[in-house]
């Protein structure tokens, strides 16, 4: 009796499962482009982040959070900021890997959103060693989403 209870069990949560995978994948695959600008070149990580031992995925939505993480790249070489970022109006979303002495790309492919869930999708491209270590990033800046809603932002690396 047990056992007949157990896989009876086993059988409804397979199901459950198998249905939950089907409504997420539905979720993305009708998910609608969203403008962004990739802003990558516009600033550099600050030194300061220990990014030896895993990668990040960033969300910030304000100044204080970005100055946390990155510097403009102008005002590091002494020119005016060039930081095209209004934290007003936008929010940005970025993935920095952890150092490596490899020479990577990671381009922003697209963003898109339905309903309450972003996706970001990067690719990553891996070349030759260095004699150097650097930690690879990407970040683009989106418009703000409607006050008071929250969004779910899902990264997935693409190649």
């Amino acid at each position: 009796m047990k056992t007949a209870n157990f896989f009876r069990l086993t059988a409804v949560l397979a199901l459950l499962c198998i249905s939950v995978t089907a409504w997420a994948d539905n979720r993305e695959r009708d998910a609608q482009p969203v403008e962004f600008r990739d802003i990558s070149s516009e600033v550099f990580l600050r030194n300061d982040v220990d990014m030896s031992k895993n990668m990040r995925r960033f969300i910030l939505e304000n100044e204080f959070d970005f100055d946390e993480f990155f510097v403009d790249a102008a005002e590091i070489m002494g020119d005016d900021p060039m930081l095209s970022v209004n934290f007003n109006t936008e929010y940005v979303l970025g993935v920095a890997l952890k150092e490596t002495d490899r020479d990577v790309v990671i381009t922003p492919v697209a963003v898109k959103q339905n309903d309450d869930y972003l996706y970001f999708y990067y690719s990553v491209k891996k070349g030759e060693k260095r004699s150097y270590k650097l930690s690879p990033y990407c970040l683009v800046a989106l418009r703000k989403p409607v006050q008071g809603r929250d969004f779910h932002v899902i990264f997935k690396q693409v190649n």
